[in-house]
């Protein structure tokens, strides 16, 4: 996906596809020095969870695990379990310039 790239979090490529999980490899210069501590590509993983859930509307959760080539992060979901809709009334938020204060 571009944004991982320009974000510098390495090359991300969808491997897998279920109505269950969905599968990427993460990889790539940014993330040979991290490769010891799976667990440090935490953030890669919760931003693409939340992806999964606004796209299907189901609850997902993130798993990480190290790979010959990278980092798999493996997003699962429950079809049965739906994501509540919250409503956010777009008049109620402010948009704060920190270089006014």
């Amino acid at each position: 996906m571009t944004f991982f790239e320009q974000a510098k979090f390495g090359h991300l490529e969808q491997v897998k596809t279920t109505t269950k999980q969905v599968v990427w490899l993460l990889s790539g210069i940014e993330v040979e020095p991290r490769l010891k501590q799976p667990e440090s590509f935490m953030l890669e993983a919760g931003f693409l969870a939340q992806q999964v859930e606004q796209q299907l509307g189901f609850i997902a959760e993130a798993e990480v695990k190290k790979e010959k080539h990278g980092i798999e992060i493996t997003v699962h979901v429950d079809p049965k379990d739906l994501l509540e809709a919250e409503e956010v009334d777009p008049q109620t938020l402010t948009i704060i310039n920190p270089s006014e204060n």
